[in-house]
């Protein structure tokens, strides 16, 4: 499994004109619910292997290059990979 790549927004990034191209957010249409697909998409963009959100059901079905997790489960993952490198 590769370490991967993280990348975190706030609703104020987006309110100060951060935002992913439309043409580009397009590109993955059909991939989120509206809603979060610049999130989606900027996440693809920046080489994010993982997404953490607590509403992962918005992110169906998704793209393969990228897991969605709750944060649960993303912590449940972290603390795998940590225990392997004992």
């Amino acid at each position: 499994m590769k370490s991967g790549r993280f990348w975190r927004t706030h609703t104020s990034d987006w309110e100060q004109g951060r935002r992913v191209p439309e043409g580009e957010v397009q590109r993955y249409a059909g991939l989120a619910e509206r809603a979060v697909l610049p999130i989606l998409t900027a996440a693809l963009q920046a080489g994010c292997s993982w997404l953490v959100s607590f509403n992962t059901r918005h992110f169906q079905p998704g793209h393969p290059d990228l897991i969605v997790l709750a944060p649960v489960d993303f912590m449940l993952r972290v603390r795998d990979l940590l225990a392997r490198m004992v």
